[in-house]
């Protein structure tokens, strides 16, 4: 029997049964759609649990997340679903993503107190908790060790100095702390080859310096980056009804002209991955010219591939005329 004849047969062989009521066999899936999901695991939330955890041993921590949400999202009451509640929190701490980490791992011992990953859960926490404090301390606290440094006895010397500046800078007194890094600078040249002092001040060729804070850097980055990708999300179709195929994937997003002047051709280059970082295909979004503060949406539609399921990632590149 010829394709279009069997496809044919088979669209009769569904209607037929949904009004006899009996199953179907053969080439016609009657699996569930979920539409807008990862389609990853098939069988349980097991499945998916695996795979993230091999991929968590390789260090594949950003890949792994899709896969716990998956088993989260599809089989929220399974056992296995709670664990990949904590290796959902691992990964977001290995990734320094400290709220969601936090979270995870609070909502697994709050449903599992004394589960298999309890104590490594609370472990986790408690490290996550301290290196948080560390890397962020609070305004009171920066206060009182800056307020302690000032009254040292030994506050003019070199070491009680690069203390102050550090924590000025960490408190956001960017002026004061980069007058500190400058007057020392001038009177031990070895300090300007700090790698501390190379991320916070930089020389002109005058010899003068320029403080790198955030706004200096936030300027440099629109100039070398002016049209900027925000918003992104991606959508899976649902399932064709007679052959049950998934019929294709959109990205969407949101391209915002950050700079001073108008950019002209401006485009968005969409392209899809497979695991591996396999390309499975390209498409280009053409916006035009795109005034300063502009704020133009973007959406690209993809069915080139041969399994929706595949399909891992999406990276989304602007592109403008200089």
């Amino acid at each position: 029997m010829s394709s279009p004849a069997r496809i044919r047969a088979q669209a009769w062989i569904v209607i037929v049964c949904l009004f006899a009521g009996c199953g179907t066999t053969g080439a016609v899936s009657t699996g569930n759609s979920q539409a807008g999901l990862p389609q990853f695991g098939r069988g349980s939330a097991s499945d998916d649990l695996a795979v993230a955890e091999r991929m968590i041993r390789a260090g594949e921590y950003h890949s792994a997340l899709p896969r716990l949400e998956n088993a989260l999202t599809k089989y929220p009451d399974s056992p296995d679903s709670e664990e990949a509640r904590f290796f959902l929190g691992l990964a977001h701490a290995r990734i320094h993503s400290y709220h969601d980490a936090t979270r995870n791992l609070s909502a697994y011992l709050e449903r599992n107190p004394e589960g298999a990953r309890a104590a490594e859960a609370r472990a986790l926490m408690a490290e996550l908790g301290k290196t948080y404090n560390e890397q962020f301390p609070s305004d009171e606290s920066l206060d009182k060790e800056i307020a302690s440094v000032r009254s040292a006895a030994n506050i003019a010397e070199r070491d009680p100095q690069l203390r102050l500046a550090d924590l000025l800078w960490r408190r956001g007194n960017y002026v004061e702390s980069a007058a500190i890094y400058e007057r020392l600078a001038q009177g031990d040249p070895g300090i300007a080859g700090m790698e501390i002092f190379q991320r916070r001040m930089e020389r002109r060729a005058d010899g003068s310096f320029v403080p790198l804070t955030p706004e200096e850097l936030e300027r440099r980055d629109i100039k070398l980056h002016p049209l900027a990708i925000t918003n992104t999300s991606d959508f899976r179709s649902g399932r064709e009804l007679i052959t049950r195929t998934n019929q294709y994937y959109v990205v969407s997003g949101y391209a915002v002209n950050r700079g001073s002047i108008p950019l002209r051709g401006a485009e968005v280059r969409i392209t899809i991955f497979g695991f591996g970082d396999t390309v499975f295909d390209t498409n280009t979004v053409t916006l035009g010219t795109i005034k300063p503060g502009e704020t133009r949406p973007f959406s690209a539609r993809f069915s080139n591939f041969e399994d929706l399921n595949a399909i891992d990632h999406y990276e989304c590149v602007p592109v403008f005329q200089q």
